[in-house]
This record gives C-alpha cells, structure tokens and sequence, in this order.
C-alpha cells in the first residue's frame, strides 16, 4: 500500500501501439468494472450507495468505450475475465487475504475503491 503515495511521471515511449496501450487500459477497466459491481448489500449510506451505483454504471461505459475504440482500430480487445481472475481480498487467489472483509465492511471496501481509483489514475497519467 505505501506504492499509493508515489508520484507518477510519464515515461519514455516504448514502442507500443495505440491499441497495446487501450488493451491494458481496459484491462484495468475490467478490474474497477468487476470491482464495483461486488460492493456491500449493508452497512452504505444512501449517498455512498448513490455514488457507488453511478461509479459502477460508469466503469461499465468505460469498458464498452474502450472495447469499442479497440475495434475501430482494427484491433482485437483483449477478452473480458471472469470474476473469479479477481481477488481483491490481496489473498494471491485464494480470495482470503487481508482485506477479505471488502463486501462486509464498508470502510475496508471504500478504502479499497481509493486505491483502485489512484492506480487508474496513475496508470493513464503514465501513459499519457
């Protein structure tokens, strides 16, 4: 977690294509997307419950966005996983890591969500 204080810095082109660089943005997009999708059923606010529905619904368009700029460019989107290719409890798979709580317990969910969407940004800002 302290990686998340970190400053992100553009970085020298690498050679990749348009479409190599929007494949791994919506791989991204992919994880925030299946993210949001599994919040907490209690415990949320009607404003944080509010917000997290608008979120979800926008990590969504993001994916058909990019998928859709990926074909215009004659490419091939990378497949969208399932689910289960996701452990956001940090268990290396084993969906029983130390934050295993996240679809129980509002505060390790939140926290969770701020750390996804700092990697976003800092993810495009790096390949900006």
């Amino acid at each position: 977690m302290g990686a998340i204080f970190n400053k992100a810095y553009g970085q020298t082109p690498t050679g990749l294509s348009a479409v190599d660089v929007l494949n791994f943005a919506l791989k991204l997009e992919y994880l925030e997307s299946f993210f949001y999708q599994q919040r907490p059923t209690t415990g949320l606010s009607a404003a944080n419950a509010a917000a997290l529905t608008t979120i979800a619904a926008d990590e969504a368009n993001h994916v058909t966005f990019l998928r859709t700029v990926i074909s215009s460019l004659g490419g091939t989107p990378v497949a969208a996983p399932t689910a289960a290719t996701f452990d956001f409890t940090a268990g290396k798979g084993t969906n029983a890591g130390p934050f295993a709580d996240y679809r129980t317990n509002v505060t390790t969910y939140l926290a969770l969500a701020q750390s996804f969407e700092d990697t976003g940004v800092r993810a495009y800002k790096g390949a900006a």
